[in-house]
């Protein structure tokens, strides 16, 4: 899972952990330690080469990144192995004919965002607030979060 630390790198990891899946945590080196703690099966550090090479051949990958690290990153994924993506399919992937990859996108899902309320009230999914605001300030979130400023999420409040 590249991008295991953010909104839907979480979400889809939960997810796949409740359908008995085995997930690896693929976040930046100096993320390892936070991503030790979100109850997931193993961690490696995405900005490190060794690390991946060593991590082992995987059955599937989720990213939620791409760029040049999915390109790494789908060297360990074996033959006849699934790719999904939420950032469009990777030019790497199209040199692999091996490989079966889907581009996945939202769709609206009243049930699955029933179940991910809950698992977000029971704890299971905890999505990190940087910055709360009052909604007056809906143009000061905007501009911290466009300019990468926000350091993570910014909740509005009325």
């Amino acid at each position: 899972m590249s991008g295991a630390l953010g909104d839907v790198g979480r979400t889809a990891a939960l997810v796949a952990k409740q359908h008995g899946a085995r997930v690896m945590a693929g976040v930046r080196g100096n993320q390892l330690e936070e991503a030790q703690q979100i109850g997931l099966d193993a961690t490696v550090a995405l900005d490190d080469d060794a690390a991946i090479q060593q991590m082992g051949k995987v059955d599937a990958i989720a990213d939620t990144i791409g760029g040049s690290v999915i390109g790494k990153v789908l060297s360990q994924l074996k033959d006849g192995g699934r790719l999904a993506t939420v950032v469009g399919k990777p030019e790497a992937a199209s040199r692999r004919s091996d490989i079966h990859g889907v581009e996945v996108y939202c769709k609206p899902d009243a049930k699955r965002l029933y179940a991910l309320a809950l698992n977000v009230q029971q704890g299971d999914l905890q999505i990190p607030i940087a910055r709360t605001l009052p909604l007056a300030d809906v143009r000061e979130a905007q501009t911290l979060v466009e300019n990468g400023k926000a350091g993570g999420k910014v909740v509005l409040i009325p």
